[in-house]
């Protein structure tokens, strides 16, 4: 939390059935006494040995939907 108490940051760990393991992080602000979500991102964690194989999917992905607009 901020010094000044009007900000939040945050990390979690999250189970999702059909993805597994996630993470959360995210930002909230306090705001006329209320705190509210400034940012919040929700990452799919990729083990090290597995970023490789998982990169070169993905690149393979974005060229084919490049290619077909």
């Amino acid at each position: 939390m901020s010094v000044d108490g009007t900000t939040a940051w945050f990390d979690e760990i999250l189970w999702n059935d059909s993805y597994g393991t996630c993470r959360g992080t995210g930002v909230l602000v306090l705001s006329g006494g209320v705190w509210r979500i400034a940012q919040y991102n929700l990452t799919i964690p990729i083990p090290n040995d597995l970023a490789r194989g998982f990169a070169k999917t993905i690149k393979e992905y974005e060229s084919r939907e490049l290619s077909s607009r």
